[in-house]
Parts: structure tokens; C-alpha cells; sequence
């Protein structure tokens, strides 16, 4: 994966641009997710009806993440600080399944119509 490179160069962590489905929950309510980017200290993420700014969330899969506390939402995608850092071997988990799962989609047999 490449890192992303911003305007917003001054961040502590690198950032890895990903396409993840997950699950997330705050409260009572459930989502499914879309991680599109990652990094040790966040994410950005993509849901039909994001929580809302200040919410804590969980998230469901990939649930080799820790909590997170949602600091800034745009429409359908909003940015969450991980409550402690990630390692570099959970990010490189979140790839590995990534990637597993493109692997999957490519091996499928056609559909039949």
C-alpha cells in the first residue's frame, strides 16, 4: 500500500490508504464500515450514517482495532483517534486481510445468469 501524501504533512504517524469493510458500533447502533485509509494513531472512515463528532466507537471487524473516538465528520466519512496507538503489526494485519480478501474475490467462479 502507498502512504498518502498531504497538505497535512505534519502528522505524527504515516497514513496507509486502504479499502476495508468492517463493522463498527457506538451506543446501540451497529454499522457496516468502510476503512479507507490507516495509520497507529487513526482512520478514515466511510458509513451510510456515520456517528457522530465526539461519539466512541468500537470496531466490530476488523476487531484487531481499538477504540476510537470520532474527531471530525464530512458527509458519509469521518476521521476517529485511536484511544492508544496500533503497532505496525496490527496495521500490517488490516493489509493482509485486505488483500486476502481481493484474492477471494478474484478466485470466485463467474455468475451464472
Amino acid at each position: 500500500m502507498q502512504c498518502l501524501k498531504t497538505a497535512r504533512a505534519a502528522r505524527a504517524f504515516a497514513r496507509m490508504k486502504v479499502f476495508q469493510p468492517g463493522a463498527m458500533e457506538w451506543g446501540a447502533a451497529q454499522t457496516r464500515i468502510h476503512l479507507l485509509d490507516l495509520s497507529r494513531g487513526g482512520a478514515l472512515v466511510y458509513a451510510q450514517q456515520p456517528p457522530a463528532v465526539g461519539s466512541i466507537v468500537r470496531f466490530v471487524e476488523p476487531a484487531c482495532l481499538s477504540a476510537a473516538r470520532v474527531v471530525w465528520a464530512r458527509g458519509k466519512r469521518f476521521g476517529v483517534a485511536f484511544a492508544a496507538p496500533i503497532s505496525d503489526a496490527l496495521i500490517d494485519m488490516v493489509i493482509a486481510e485486505q488483500e486476502r480478501l481481493a484474492d477471494d474475490l478474484v478466485k470466485r467462479p463467474p455468475l451464472q445468469r
